[in-house]
């Protein structure tokens, strides 16, 4: 009898789901999408949802639903478009900062690069020049100790003074302290340089 009670309710019209707060039976809503619909009025996966803000579907409501378990749906909908405006905010937020730093790097470019450039005539293949003259394009409080020609004549010297220049220039190093833009735009510059001075020196005195 149990099972014909089944067939009954499945020949009615699809699956039934039980309530498991009330011990009553009712019919689960069907996405347009393919996904089944419990009460969140969220459907299934789609290809264009991916790709644009979420949306919520009308849902078909029980006029006779109890007060509590409306009360429980709406505070579950309630968090779940809370959750979406935040994303969306945040989204937002990082669209932002990522328009104003390409900004700020296209300006840096233009008045930082000639500058940058005229430094390094010479020292691509001179790491003693580039490094006795590091204090000339290294931001200020950088940390970095003004070295001579003299100190650099040992290679075991210009080894160390690569390496302490190494560790203050490092982009992610720069910007994992706060550095500004144009800090990191400069580091990123000195560092490309001084790695291919370094590897010419290898080639010549190594």
């Amino acid at each position: 009898e149990a099972t014909r009670g089944t067939d009954a309710a499945n020949s009615q019209g699809g699956p039934q789901v039980i309530d498991d707060i009330f011990g009553t039976t009712h019919q689960p809503s069907v996405c347009t999408t393919g996904g089944i619909d419990f009460g969140m009025g969220l459907g299934g996966p789609s290809s264009a949802a991916s790709s644009a803000a979420p949306t919520f579907r009308e849902e078909e409501i029980d006029p006779n639903e109890p007060e509590l378990r409306k009360e429980l749906r709406m505070k579950r909908l309630a968090k779940v478009q809370m959750r979406m405006a935040q994303a969306l905010e945040e989204a937002r937020e990082r669209e932002t900062i990522e328009a104003m730093e390409k900004a700020e790097r296209s300006e840096l470019a233009q008045y930082m690069g000639p500058k940058l450039d005229a430094w390094s005539k010479g020292k691509s293949d001179n790491i003693r020049a580039l490094l006795s003259t590091l204090q000339h394009v290294l931001w200020e409080d950088s940390g970095w100790k003004e070295v001579s020609m003299m100190d650099l004549m040992n290679p075991a010297q210009v080894k160390k003074q690569y390496r302490k220049a190494m560790i203050i220039m490092h982009p992610d190093k720069v910007k994992q302290k706060g550095g500004t833009t144009e800090q990191i735009y400069v580091a990123d510059y000195l560092f490309d340089l001084t790695n291919q001075a370094w590897s010419a020196f290898m080639s010549s005195e190594m």
